[in-house]
């Protein structure tokens, strides 16, 4: 007894769909998305459609109220059947006519840089055929419908409608050159927020990329300073540097990330404090609960408090404080890096910033333009305290083409970000 084998779906992997012996490919049911899109795209032509017939029907009725007064006022019979069946009847093919109009329009602009005098002959032409061909129509529907009785002279019916065709083509042709002007604009517009918000998206990156190997370079010359007079110290320095590395990783280019991610990834750098400084330097940190969800950008804290240590507090034979305190205020975020060393330098000149304060103006500016503030002033019981000030927005950090900001709000902070609108000032003498 032989064995029949019956073919059946035969599959190649990597060879693409699954096709049967004859070639025949299995149907795809449509998901949710394609019959959306081919609602949408059937939606557009039947709303455009509906709106041409409406504002035309509109127009009929006008005008055949208008024709009932005329004849009204000099005493006439208004046969409203006959008037309003011509009324309407003319408008309606002038809404079949629309469309071509529309097209013509587009191809041969009537508004703008395009217009000349070919444009100009082009559409009288076209005008003058669309008339001859709206003299017939309408001359056959008078006879068939309207006064079967009337003859009517084809010459003298063109020359009679032509002088309000031509104005109905002008209307409705640089109705659509106005219409196609305008989405252009706002085609435009919409390219350059896009360029803008790519622009500032690229800066914010080159900003952040200065930024971490300058904290590398400092923290590699503490560990330096501390690998032969305290082993231990620098293996532990070593494990806090890897894991704010591995936190750096795992934040990708995100522009702004939650305020508590952003405190845990401080605390590598404060656990650096510690062991440099051992009880010389006490650290404090007291940040409101409902601060902690507002979005921040990444290292935001981080070059604040190295400042705060090297030129505030290390160079203070009895140490001091270091606080951080961080609060919202209404519809702000304020935060504070205080300490009570050294303070301020007494000459202006010193008083110049590095890449680290400079470098977070420049990303509070890219985000917030003028509605950041970053302030360092001295303190009136001696130190100096640097108090950051931005929008109180939440949301989920991290991620995405823009870390949490939409494009429109990359490109507005962008254009308000211009040299001269100032992110707060006051710097003290070889800042970080």
């Amino acid at each position: 007894m032989g064995v029949r084998v019956v073919p059946r779906m035969l599959r190649i992997v990597g060879a693409g769909p699954m096709i049967d012996p004859a070639g025949r490919r299995p149907g795809r049911v449509p998901g949710a998305a394609d019959v959306a899109r081919r609602m949408e795209a059937v939606r557009k032509p039947v709303l455009r459609a509906l709106l041409i017939f409406g504002i035309w029907t509109l127009v009929g009725l006008v005008t055949t109220e208008i024709r009932a007064a005329s004849l009204a006022l000099r005493g006439e019979e208004v046969a409203w059947a006959r008037i309003l069946l011509y009324g309407l009847a003319s408008v309606w093919l002038w809404a079949l006519y629309t469309p071509a109009v529309l097209r013509m329009a587009k191809r041969w602009p009537v508004l703008g840089s395009g217009i000349g005098l070919r444009s100009v002959a082009v559409h009288t032409l076209f005008a003058l055929g669309l008339t001859l061909l709206d003299t017939v129509l309408l001359s056959r529907l008078i006879t068939w419908a309207v006064q079967p009785e009337t003859v009517i002279s084809l010459p003298a019916h063109f020359f009679s409608i032509l002088t309000l065709n031509l104005f109905s083509y002008a209307v409705v042709a640089c109705a659509g050159s106005a219409g196609a002007l305008l989405r252009e604009l706002r085609d435009r517009e919409a390219a350059a927020e896009r360029l803008e918000a790519q622009l500032a998206r690229a800066q914010l990156v080159a900003l952040r990329s200065q930024l971490h190997p300058h904290f590398f370079f400092n923290t590699l010359n503490a560990i330096a300073e501390l690998v032969h007079r305290d082993a231990e110290a620098a293996d532990l320095m070593i494990a806090r540097l890897a894991s704010f590395l591995r936190r750096s990783l795992e934040a990708g280019d995100a522009h702004e990330v939650p305020l508590g991610e952003e405190l845990e990834a401080m605390e590598a750098y404060l656990d650096v404090v510690r062991l440099r400084f051992g009880d010389r330097v006490a650290v404090s940190v007291e940040v409101e609960p409902d601060a902690l969800g507002a979005l921040v950008p990444p290292l935001l804290l981080q070059p604040l408090v190295e400042n705060a240590v090297r030129h505030g507090l290390e160079p203070s034979p009895a140490g001091g404080r270091l606080e951080v305190v961080g609060a919202r205020r209404g519809d702000r975020l304020v935060l504070e890096v205080r300490d009570d060393g050294v303070g301020l330098p007494a000459d202006p000149e010193a008083r110049r910033e590095g890449i680290g304060l400079r470098n977070t103006r420049d990303r509070l500016r890219r985000l917030h333009g003028d509605a950041a503030t970053l302030g360092v002033t001295e303190r009136p019981g001696g130190g100096v305290a640097a108090v950051v000030m931005l929008p109180y927005r939440t949301g989920v950090g991290g991620g995405g083409e823009d870390g949490g900001m939409g494009v429109h709000g990359l490109s507005a902070a962008a254009s308000a970000a211009r040299p001269g609108s100032g992110v707060g000032s006051g710097a003290r003498g070889g800042l970080a």
